[in-house]
């Protein structure tokens, strides 16, 4: 039987260091690793191996940084990725999503929200919250980064109410996006909006929890 993983790991060779930690502790915690360092040996021909590697893996992790996004194979591995896929999976989300990062880094705003809001939209329609409040998040710090907070705000919300919910760590992302949009639309512009789209105790745990952020 053709040997299968549980993880493919791409990245850029200048991000090789840290990757290794990451695979290794995948490793430790059970799961099989494609990662090229151990599987690519001599005689193996690199871009044909990854290919099999990639195709015989159940998840790919594609580790985007700043030395990352600017290597177009990154983005064509997601690309190649989505076309194998199911259009309307978990997966396909993830990649999409990704896809927007890698957007996003590089300054392509707009294609950035087109990738996000596909992630959201095949999230919504698989009933992902989690995926839902990722992409919905990311829409919100997509358009802080654009200068519109104020428009930002109410998808970093969104976002938190679902980790809130979900009790997810990822609280704390969306907790930074408030704290950094806070500044931008003032006090009580910041106060105005929260009191439109939150009850008081709601909103008072948003003040609270960007005020500790800030000490």
């Amino acid at each position: 039987m053709a040997q299968r993983w549980d993880v493919f790991v791409s990245y850029a060779h200048e991000d090789e260091a840290w990757v290794r930690m990451l695979a290794e502790n995948l490793h430790r915690s059970g799961r099989d690793v494609f990662f090229d360092r151990w599987e690519v040996v001599g005689g193996d021909r690199l871009s044909q191996r990854l290919q099999q590697g990639l195709a015989a893996s159940n998840v790919a992790v594609l580790v985007v940084s700043r030395v990352a996004v600017n290597k177009q194979w990154e983005e064509d591995l997601c690309t190649e990725t989505l076309t194998w896929l199911s259009p309307q999976s978990a997966a396909t989300a993830a990649l999409t999503h990704q896809l927007g990062l890698i957007a996003q880094e590089r300054g392509d705003y707009a294609q950035a929200e087109q990738r996000y809001q596909a992630s959201l939209t095949i999230c919504e329609e698989l009933g992902n919250r989690a995926g839902i409040a990722t992409a919905t998040g990311q829409l919100g710090a997509l358009r802080t980064e654009q200068g519109r907070p104020a428009d930002g705000i109410p998808y970093t919300i969104s976002a938190l109410v679902i980790h809130r919910e979900l009790e997810s760590p990822e609280v704390s992302i969306d907790i930074f996006w408030l704290a950094k949009q806070r500044p931008e639309v003032g006090e009580e512009g910041f106060a105005e909006i929260l009191s439109n789209l939150l009850d008081a105790d709601s909103a008072r745990f948003v003040i609270d929890a960007v005020n500790t952020m800030e000490q």
